[in-house]
């Protein structure tokens, strides 16, 4: 749907909000009139009465919603919420897609209130009969293609609703689940990726999980994860049958990604973790991490602690192309075919043939900036980098400069 004129005019700030709630509750009602026994769409009605000061209104509302059933999601929870806009000139009305918990790539910093009004949407408790008000732009911050599936299917739906620019459609970021991402990486010349298998966890119940994962091509030492977590959390090494079993026991949920260990280590038996961001198809140095410990993060590596590493880090960051030379830079590319996102990360080191070993690549890749003052303060201008490139991608998507 285009952007019409109603939710283009300037003003205060508060105008472009109020339209956007008013528009939005007027669609709610005509869509719950229909449908009585939609308490999710009443509750939301009656969160928009208050937010439009109709207090009786929505306490009316609220109340013979909540007295027929409970709602499929807690009452506090917004399926839709706006993000009050307070600039004085023409907002640039952005509708922002995400699931209900985590798996969320971390667009809203980037959404000023001076430059944007903003619908965020949690996915899975969107009503599909309901119209979407104008926008010009829609953000799919939903990144983790393991554990948000059905906020994935659901965004794709939205899809049908909105003729505008999309920032990473949902069918690209459900193809960057781990096993995936091994699969169709490791065809891309100059990348070396371990294999991976997400497994139920009644595969492990049988006396002989050893045998069965030799069968699949695995061998110990193995690296065990829960699908659809991040920075190192439920996500282990382990030696034997009976490490692995134990280590699973204290893991959520109903498989496991099992993952083939491989040594990164360089010649001087250190670890060296590089992050590159990809945002609109160029590429942008966000970290470089150096640990002699497996599992890698550049909040718990040597990197911070020590002048040497924070000096290599320096130079990666002033000096991407120069540090991981020319088949690397190539290799990149050729990993931004495949992955078809407007919006990503990769994490890998580099082999001594030159080849990427590949950890992950994905949209949920979060750049921290340093705090003020400290050691680190030589990161501050390449994340500011980043976030620039992240604001020029959003306004080249709508047709308009900054």
């Amino acid at each position: 749907m285009k952007e019409s004129s109603f939710l283009s005019k300037g003003g205060d700030g508060v105008g472009p909000t109020r339209r956007l709630q008013e528009d939005l509750l007027s669609r709610i009602e005509a869509r719950a009139a229909n449908l009585p026994n939609a308490v999710e769409l009443q509750v939301e009605q009656a969160h928009l009465l208050a937010e439009l000061g109709r207090s009786q209104q929505a306490a009316q509302v609220y109340g013979r919603a909540v007295k027929s059933r409970a709602p499929r999601y807690p009452l506090t929870t917004r399926a839709y919420s706006i993000l009050p806009y307070r600039g004085s000139a023409s907002p640039v009305t952005v509708v922002l897609l995400v699931a209900p918990e985590w798996g969320n790539a971390p667009f809203r910093k980037y959404l000023d209130d001076q430059t944007f009004l903003t619908l965020q949407i949690i996915t899975d408790f969107h009503d599909a009969g309901l119209s979407l008000p104008p926008h010009q732009l829609v953000i799919n911050c939903i990144s983790d293609g393991d554990s948000c599936r059905s906020s994935l299917e659901a965004a794709e739906g939205l899809a049908a609703q909105s003729e505008v620019p999309w920032i990473n459609r949902p069918a690209a970021v459900s193809a960057t689940t781990r096993e995936s991402n091994a699969q169709r990486l490791a065809t891309v010349p100059g990348v070396r990726t371990p294999k991976v298998a997400t497994l139920p966890r009644e595969f492990f119940a049988n006396g002989h999980v050893g045998e069965l994962l030799e069968e699949k091509g695995f061998s110990f030492p193995l690296l065990i994860r829960a699908p659809g977590y991040h920075t190192g959390l439920h996500f282990t090494r382990v030696e034997t049958v009976e490490e692995l079993m134990a280590a699973m026991a204290g893991f959520p949920g109903e498989s496991i990604s099992v993952i083939e260990f491989m040594d990164a280590r360089s010649a001087d038996g250190q670890i060296r973790k590089y992050r590159v961001m990809a945002i609109d198809g160029k590429f942008h140095p966000a970290h470089l991490a150096i640990s002699k410990a497996w599992k890698v993060h550049f909040f718990s590596s040597t990197t911070p602690d020590l002048a040497e590493h924070r000096a290599e880090d320096r130079h990666f960051l002033e000096g991407m192309p120069e540090v991981l030379g020319p088949r690397v830079m190539e290799t990149l590319g050729r990993i931004q075919g495949v992955m078809k996102l407007d919006f990503w990360g990769v994490d890998f080191s580099v082999d001594a043939h030159g080849d990427i070993l590949l950890f992950e690549a994905n949209a949920t890749m979060n750049v921290q900036p340093p705090e003020a003052g400290e050691v680190l303060s030589y990161r501050m201008g390449p994340v500011q980098q980043i976030a620039d490139a992240v604001r020029s991608l959003l306004f080249k998507r709508v047709g308009c400069l900054q």
